[in-house]
C-alpha cells in the first residue's frame, strides 16, 4: 500500500515573520529615501526665500548705506522677526483672537523697511484706521493709548513727526527713489512666490490684517533678520527646527552662534 504524499498548504509562522520584516526594511528604505527627498527640497526652497530676502537687504544697504534697523518685537539677542504687519480694517471685538476696534496690533518687522509704509496702509486700510494711522505717524504714543501692550510706533519713530499726514508721507515715498529701488525688488519676488502682500482674516472676528513678509521656511518655522555689529543675516532654522545648529540656512552660509553656544 503506498503512501499518500502530503502536500503542505499555506505558509509557516518563521516564513510569514521573515516576510514581513522584509517588508518593513523595504518600507523604512523607501521612506528613508522620501524623508531625503524632502528634506532636500526643503532646503532648496528655504535657501531660495532666504536668498531673496537677502537681495533685499543687500540693496537696502546699498542704498543707504547701512542695514535696516528693526525694533519689535524688541530683541536683546540680535534677532529679529520679517513680517510687517498692521490692522486693516475693525471687525469689532472678539474674545476668542482679542481683536478691538482700531487697535493696532502693528509689528514693523524687517520687510516694512522693503516696502512704502504710508502707501501700504493707505491703500489696504479703512478711512477710520486710515485717520488713526496719520495720528500714529504724528505722535506714536497715540497707539500706546489705544492698547497698552503695543508700544511699536513709539519703538519705531520715538518723538514722532509733527507736521507728517498720509498725502505727504505718500508724495515722500513716491519720490524716495532708494525705496523704490528696494520695492521693485521685493515686487519681483513677490511674483515669484518668494514673498508675500496681502490681507488674511481672522476666522473668529472677521478682522482683516496686512501681512507682508515671509510667513516661514519649508518646516513651518519663521525666519529671522540677524542685525548686530553693523551685519545683516537672513537666517532659517533648518529641518532641526533649533536655531544655532549645523543645518541652520544663513544668508551668508555661516554658522550661526547663540548664547548655549558661547557657552559651551
Amino acid at each position: 500500500m503506498k503512501m499518500q504524499k502530503m502536500t503542505r498548504k499555506g505558509f509557516t509562522l518563521v516564513e510569514i515573520l521573515v516576510v514581513l520584516m522584509l517588508i518593513a526594511v523595504l518600507a523604512g528604505g523607501v521612506f528613508m529615501l522620501m524623508r531625503a527627498s524632502n528634506t532636500k527640497e526643503g532646503i532648496a526652497r528655504t535657501t531660495a526665500s532666504v536668498q531673496a530676502v537677502a537681495t533685499m537687504l543687500e540693496s537696502y544697504h546699498n542704498n543707504f548705506g547701512a542695514y535696516p534697523r528693526v525694533t519689535t518685537p524688541s530683541s536683546t539677542d540680535g534677532y529679529y522677526p520679517l513680517n510687517f504687519t498692521f490692522k486693516a480694517l475693525d471687525g469689532g471685538s472678539c474674545t476668542t483672537c482679542g481683536n478691538k476696534p482700531s487697535q493696532d496690533g502693528v509689528q514693523f518687522g524687517l520687510c516694512s523697511h522693503f516696502i512704502p509704509r504710508a502707501t501700504v496702509m493707505n491703500a489696504n486700510s479703512s478711512s477710520t484706521l486710515r485717520t488713526h494711522y496719520e495720528e500714529c505717524f504724528q505722535d506714536p504714543s497715540v497707539a500706546k493709548e489705544d492698547d497698552n501692550d503695543n508700544n511699536a510706533w513709539e519703538l519705531e519713530y520715538g518723538e514722532g513727526m509733527p507736521d507728517a499726514s498720509l498725502d505727504s508721507l505718500i508724495l515722500s515715498e513716491e519720490a524716495d527713489s532708494r525705496l523704490q529701488a528696494v520695492y521693485a525688488d521685493w515686487k519681483r519676488f513677490a511674483r515669484e512666490g518668494m514673498v508675500y502682500s496681502g490681507q488674511s482674516v481672522c476666522t473668529s472676528c472677521l478682522t482683516a490684517t496686512f501681512i507682508g513678509g515671509v510667513a516661514s521656511d519649508a518646516w513651518d518655522n519663521g525666519l529671522y533678520y540677524y542685525n548686530d555689529g553693523g551685519i545683516g543675516v537672513i537666517i532659517s532654522m533648518g529641518p532641526d527646527g533649533v536655531l544655532g545648529t549645523a543645518d541652520d540656512i544663513r544668508s551668508d552660509g555661516g554658522m550661526t552662534s547663540t548664547e548655549d553656544d558661547d557657552e559651551d
